[in-house]
């Protein structure tokens, strides 16, 4: 494993335990079912995460497959999904692959891909948990 997807695989999955104990207290409506039905909040905050801890470029991918829509983070070299084992062929609960090395998000239709910004965490209510999570101030 190369040194930047090994760094990243570490951070993200320090960014999912961190949020699996947070939704715990929060009860958040987008994690009720978590990590279904979760994968945008889960993307708006898991997008936060990776730009305090250095990693800019990252947008977010919505996406459908199978009448199942689906959303990730990626940039120009890696694809970041923290909700993935809601499918039933995903065991992982972090996957990080480089792009064109995937071979399942590939299934998937893109609708769009666009930044994430603090317009997201407003309109999904996401101010606390953020907050809980060290990623505003």
């Amino acid at each position: 494993m190369d040194e930047i997807k090994m760094q990243l695989t570490l951070v993200t999955t320090d960014f999912r335990k961190l949020m699996v104990e947070k939704i715990k207290t929060f009860k958040h409506p987008e994690f009720i079912n978590f990590p279904s039905g979760s994968c945008f909040a889960s993307s708006v905050l898991l997008n936060h995460f990776l730009i305090n801890k250095g990693y800019l470029g990252f947008n977010i991918v919505f996406a459908n497959l199978n009448n199942k829509s689906h959303s990730w983070v990626q940039n120009d070299q890696f694809i970041i999904d923290v909700t993935a084992n809601q499918f039933d062929e995903i065991q992982e609960e972090v996957l990080v692959v480089r792009k064109g090395m995937d071979f399942w998000h590939r299934n998937f239709s893109v609708k769009s891909i666009r930044k994430t910004d603090y317009r997201d965490l407003v309109d999904l209510n996401l101010i606390p948990l953020g907050r809980s999570m060290g990623l505003l101030f």
